[in-house]
């Protein structure tokens, strides 16, 4: 069997994703209008779908996730800003 033909490409994530997080927008802001908070049952359709994922919200590390958005990029691209050659540049300076 072909495996490509059980796989996502990556555009149609991205598209699904954007579909994915206006959805959980505006059931949102319905949630608010109401004065009510969103629940399991309104977002099952969509839990686990969308760049990041829709559950990410509602992990027990999320306040760390909106934190830290970006530290990855940010450790990648200061190597171009630093003027001397780091030789542990395969090391983690958060550990």
């Amino acid at each position: 069997p072909n495996l490509l033909r059980y796989m996502q490409p990556w555009e149609s994530e991205f598209v699904d994703s954007q579909r994915v997080w206006a959805e959980y927008a505006l059931k949102r802001q319905e949630a608010n209008a109401q004065n009510r908070r969103l629940s399991l049952e309104d977002l099952e359709d969509s839990w686990d779908k969308g760049v990041p994922r829709i559950s990410s919200l509602f992990s027990k590390d999320r306040h760390t996730l909106a934190y830290d958005k970006g530290w990855r990029v940010r450790g990648e691209f200061k190597q171009f800003t630093l003027l001397r050659s780091n030789p542990f540049f395969w090391t983690n300076a958060r550990h």
